[in-house]
């Protein structure tokens, strides 16, 4: 986990911003994760898992409710888009780039970052949340 989650929720909270993590990741390690490092009531769109005899099942459900097979987080930035919501995007992986497009500022860094460069596509940099905390807090 990044240093400064907290803080940037605490910022996003301020703003009255909807803090949302979509991530490819299972969503039950995802919540184990934020509750060891005592963040509760974030939502979280990820991987939903069932496990059973024959192993774990994986299935990726978007914002209509349907399966997805591929563009988990192009669905859900659309959808954000169309309730009117803007998108402040934060990543640092391939399947990042498509939906950080959408977005009218972008947080970048490892993978993420250098498509955003080779594409030059405006984005902002960072190591520490707390970075894309400060950086929230100037915006409109």
């Amino acid at each position: 986990m990044r240093p400064g989650l907290q803080e940037l929720v605490d910022c996003c909270c301020r703003k009255d911003f909807r803090f949302v993590v979509v991530s490819n990741g299972l969503r039950f390690y995802i919540d184990d994760i934020l509750h060891n490092i005592g963040i509760t009531g974030l939502e979280v769109v990820a991987a939903e898992t069932e496990f059973n005899p024959a192993g774990l099942r994986v299935q990726y459900i978007g914002p209509d409710g349907k399966y997805l097979d591929n563009d988990f987080k192009i669905a859900y930035a659309d959808s954000f888009l169309g309730q009117g919501y803007r998108l402040i995007y934060l990543g640092n992986g391939a399947s990042d780039l498509a939906p950080a497009k959408k977005s009218g500022h972008i947080f970048a860094t490892g993978t993420l970052l250098k498509r955003c460069r080779s594409e030059k596509l405006a984005c902002i940099p960072f190591t520490d949340l707390r970075q894309v905390a400060s950086a929230i807090e100037k915006l409109e």
